[in-house]
């Protein structure tokens, strides 16, 4: 069925005064599972999501369309709180320009849409072309979650160590070779707020090193001096959200009420590991009935922590790494609440700019914080000349470009950091050039770290073997 033949059949069902289904009523009820969209609600319940989705363009006179509603819903019911299965009802007049945005032709016609790894960016949508079924929608969906964990293993286990413990971290450990649907969601629900690191079974270092024999296992290590958390409860996405929530805010509200979903131990929730990379842009977990997300806006103001070198490297410095704002924090003996006066305000004029950009929808390049005891920080300050560590620092780098740009002003002000960031995105201020060393491929870069730990052995060992012999009542100067 074509686009237009749905203005006929709505002057059809004027005239004749005929027809089940109505553009304002719509193909599916409030308390459909299904995820009702519109015009208007696209942006916050689609684009910003960090879920992946898929959408059903429909007319309610459809007879196609009204065929695919059973399976449609219940594959909905399947993955609730693990994406969004959404629907738009074409034939309301308000929706039609949406309709042809995306370039609907006939009905039912179903798409994709997968975050954007890059945060900010605009969602991959994709045609939907397998079968029309609960099965085959629920497989592909499945296939089609994000992964946003850091794998780790046993050879890297001296840098993730070095990574420091000053932020919380969750630790997932299976014995599956990718993690399950149930795991990835609640990582979704943290992603930017707290670092979930996927470790397999044959990992016996790590293993060893947190008394794991069981699995899955999950564990919350708290930070700072804190022992790790086990968790205990129920395997359920409501379950796990509240556990987490002790360290980090979820970036939405579970379903209260609903089912909680498969269980993580269920091997049907085994998929193949979705070829996304990390995270789109923050926006809230699927709910249903197009029910209207209250944090939308806030999450996509917050401006997230960075806590490892890892995670600053794959956002910001690959070679195919867009803008990124980084604001270093200052290594000071700060005791107030929380940040140190100049990196609070910084930071709460940096969320303005933010909320000036949402606001008017413009596009706008990631904001990170970096804390003190990242190892990227000594690098970046050291090989772009910026401020010592003692003072706070904002460079904007682009590792496409291989270029940075240092906020040489101790003036944080709202005025001040918008006008910087408004030439940033004319093309203007003074550029350095970042190294070649410094920018490079997650391969090449745990490679070297790889390679690191190997030489650093050696090393000892050599050094070891040097050692003086010493007298009895001797002593090596420290």
């Amino acid at each position: 069925m074509r686009l237009q033949s749905s203005l006929a059949a709505a002057a059809a069902t004027l005239l004749l005064g005929a027809g089940p289904a109505t553009a304002a009523g719509g193909l599916y009820s409030s308390k459909s599972p299904v995820m009702q969209v519109d015009a208007k609600s696209y942006d916050d319940l689609i684009r910003w999501s960090n879920y992946s989705s898929i959408i059903e363009f429909y007319a309610p006179w459809c007879g196609h369309c009204q065929n695919l509603k059973p399976a449609y819903e219940k594959a909905a019911e399947e993955l609730r709180g693990f994406v969004n299965v959404a629907a738009v009802n074409c034939d309301d007049p308000a929706n039609q320009s949406l309709c042809q945005k995306f370039g609907v032709q006939g009905f039912p016609t179903l798409k994709f849409s997968i975050p954007n790894k890059k945060y900010g960016g605009k969602p991959f949508i994709d045609d939907y072309t397998l079968g029309r079924t609960t099965k085959h929608i629920v497989g592909a969906m499945i296939d089609r979650m994000p992964v946003h964990m850091i794998r780790v293993t046993d050879k890297s286990i001296d840098r993730w160590l070095e990574d420091g413990n000053s932020t919380a971290k969750a630790l997932y450990f299976t014995d599956k070779d990718a993690p399950t649907a149930l795991a990835k969601s609640v990582a979704t629900e943290f992603w930017g707020a707290l670092d979930f690191t996927f470790l397999r079974k044959k990992e016996k270092k790590f293993c060893d090193m947190f008394g794991v024999t069981e699995f899955p296992t999950l564990l919350l290590l708290p930070g700072g001096d804190a022992p790790p958390v086990k968790y205990e409860g129920p395997p359920t996405k409501d379950a796990m959200i509240e556990f987490f929530s002790r360290a980090a805010t979820p970036n939405s509200v579970a379903n209260k009420g609903k089912k909680s979903g498969p269980k993580l131990s269920d091997t049907a929730q085994e998929p193949v590991e979705s070829h996304r990379g990390k995270p789109g842009a923050p926006a809230a977990a699927p709910t249903p009935s197009g029910q209207k997300q209250q944090v939308s806006l806030e999450q996509r103001l917050r401006i997230a922590t960075l806590g490892s070198e890892a995670l600053v490297r794959e956002r910001c410095l690959q070679p195919s790494s867009l803008n990124c704002l980084l604001v270093m924090l200052p290594e000071t003996d700060w005791s107030g609440e929380g940040y140190p006066p100049d990196a609070d305000a910084a930071l709460a004029s940096l969320r303005k700019v933010r909320e000036k950009h949402a606001e008017k929808d413009y596009a706008l390049f990631p904001f990170w914080i970096v804390t003190p005891d990242n190892p990227v920080q000594e690098l970046l300050r050291r090989e772009l000349d910026l401020a010592p560590k003692s003072e706070l620092a904002v460079v904007q780098t682009n590792g496409k470009k291989s270029q940075a740009r240092e906020y040489a002003s101790t003036d944080y002000s709202y005025a001040a950091l918008d006008n910087w960031i408004d030439d940033i995105r004319m093309g203007g201020g003074k550029r350095y050039m970042i190294p070649n060393h410094v920018v490079k491929t997650m391969e090449e870069w745990n490679r070297e770290q790889q390679q690191s730990g190997g030489a650093d052995e050696q090393q000892q060992q050599q050094q070891q073997q040097q050692k003086p012999i010493q007298a009895e009542d001797g002593h090596d100067e420290l």
